[in-house]
């Protein structure tokens, strides 16, 4: 399924793959 990723947390860093593409966001921390 496309629409089907995995999300996963690393040192405040959001790694999310989707169809095979890696999009990382950095968490701002207050």
């Amino acid at each position: 399924d496309v629409l089907k990723f995995s999300a996963k947390i690393k040192d405040g860093e959001i790694i999310e793959y989707r169809a095979n593409v890696k999009i990382a966001f950095i968490v701002e921390r207050p």
